[in-house]
């Protein structure tokens, strides 16, 4: 039995732990897809990758998908997205007892937007009897027990138990709401308390009311103009959008008229180039049809839609598709989707080759990481850095709850080569345009100047700005 495993490929293993996955599915999606982690065959459903397998189609991909979705639920941790919707849900059943109108707060990694969320975390108060009859209604695996208390505010208790799905849940409670430094203190990770090793006095000059949920780098102040989403509000418009024409699972239609309805001045939609045949990527024919479309649908909404292609990065630096139909889209999203395994100064100088070609507006998922699925190859950061502001591209900050990447915590480094963000939905569905708010909360937490995040610009500015970037390109 050893000898027969140690002739599977790697990889092939982990994806037959998946029920409806056996020896021959396994390694026909490895070899058609290069896909070798759980991960990996998550987010392939998701972009309804699979659906093109020979002895797979719609049915076995949603199986696929559930199964593992029910997988990631057992192993304790859950990216953000998946714990906000558990915290959702444990909220409405605190309701029942607090009423509709009860205040309760995401703390803890989940209010801090962290990225992979171990324990969901809420504070609420209320009557002794309500907060008895909340806590009790709850289907519980283990008893509770208390949990590290506030040395700031004796009332407030903390009890931690996992409910009968196996979610590890603390519960903050007090019979009335603590000040709101108390509260930022009780989001705050023991390591960050440690550090301070003090009372909240500690942080004075900060903004109490933005940290209390949004928690990120210790060591950094946030400068007066860093990006603050309540403040400064969301994006007015989005890039990296993908259609039916390649792995999407909406119309152009849909995608432009949903990105309307959510109040978007812009949206620009990149399908995959031809190099991702995997995802149906666009062959030349394809792209002037789809330019058509644009053109017919601009008449008939408002906003405006900008027409780009999700370049992948080939595997020495160059952009797919040839020069003269790279010239002709509005912009260009350059992404790696293959070769993640080359040593840092190759990779390095891949990217560096991309980022100088004159044609790439923004640089897609930068280090091509899947939460909980595939670690991020390794860069020379400030190389690549380099290379983008050189060449005025825009980093990437992708809202897809499974990249959310370039991770936020090269916040200070993308503030000190004062580099352009972009943040984008990668959105592969219309429910995914929804993502973007992720994007934005990691572009807070890294604490990115307004003047650095591209599509905060309004619609006039950016087809001047991209306008002026194609002039460029012809002397």
């Amino acid at each position: 039995r050893g000898e027969l495993a140690a002739k599977i490929p790697p990889g092939v293993l982990e994806l037959m732990q998946i029920p409806g996955l056996g020896p021959k599915k396994a390694l026909l999606v490895q070899k058609e897809l290069g896909i070798s982690s759980v991960g990996e065959l998550e987010y392939a459903c998701r972009e309804n990758r699979l659906v093109t397998l020979k002895g797979f189609g719609p049915a076995i991909q949603e199986k696929i998908l559930k199964a593992i979705v029910q997988i990631n639920s057992n192993v304790g941790k859950y990216r953000l997205d998946e714990a906000v919707a558990k915290s959702e849900t444990l909220e409405a059943a605190l309701r029942k007892h607090l009423g509709k109108t009860a205040e309760i707060t995401r703390v803890g990694a989940i209010g801090r937007h962290a990225e992979i969320v171990e324990s969901i975390e809420v504070y609420f108060s209320g009557t002794l009897d309500q907060i008895s009859a909340a806590v009790g209604s709850l289907q519980w695996q283990n008893g509770l027990e208390e949990r590290r208390a506030s040395p700031f505010q004796t009332e407030v208790a903390g009890l931690t138990g996992n409910l009968s799905d196996g979610t590890r849940v603390t519960l903050w409670v007090s019979e009335e709401r603590p000040d709101k430094r108390t509260l930022l203190w009780l989001c705050a990770d023991d390591a960050i308390r440690d550090e301070f090793a003090g009372a909240p006095a500690e942080f004075e000059g900060f903004e109490a009311s933005w940290l209390e949920t949004e928690w990120f780098d210790a060591k950094r102040k946030p400068a007066d103009d860093a990006y603050r989403r309540a403040r400064d509000g969301g994006v007015k418009g989005v890039f990296h959008c993908h259609t039916d024409f390649s792995d999407g699972a909406a119309t152009l239609e849909q995608m432009v008229r949903a990105a309307e309805k959510r109040g978007y001045e812009y949206i620009g939609i990149s399908d995959h180039s031809q190099s991702a045949f995997y995802a149906q990527g666009l062959k030349p024919e394809r792209i002037l049809q789809q330019h058509q479309m644009i053109q017919e649908l601009q008449k008939k909404v408002k906003i405006k839609i900008f027409h780009g292609i999700e370049s992948d990065i080939l595997q020495d630096g160059a952009l797919d598709y040839e020069v003269e139909i790279l010239a002709a889209f509005d912009f260009i999203v350059g992404s790696i989707h293959s070769r993640f395994k080359m040593d840092e100064p190759s990779m390095t100088s891949r990217i560096v080759r991309a980022l100088d070609n004159p044609h790439i507006t923004m640089w897609g998922h930068p280090t091509g990481r899947l939460l909980l699925g595939r670690q991020g190859y390794e860069l020379n950061w400030d190389e690549v850095l380099e290379a983008a502001v050189a060449n005025n591209v825009a980093i990437e900050f992708n809202a897809n709850p499974h990249r959310l990447d370039v991770d936020w915590r090269l916040g200070a480094q993308l503030e000190t080569h004062k580099a352009r963000v972009c943040i984008n939905p990668d959105a592969h569905s219309v429910d995914g345009l929804d993502d973007t708010e992720y994007g934005e909360y990691m572009a807070e937490k890294a604490m990115i100047p307004r003047g650095q995040i591209l599509n905060l610009m309004p619609v006039d500015q950016m087809e001047k700005y991209l306008w002026e970037r194609k002039q460029r390109l012809r002397h």
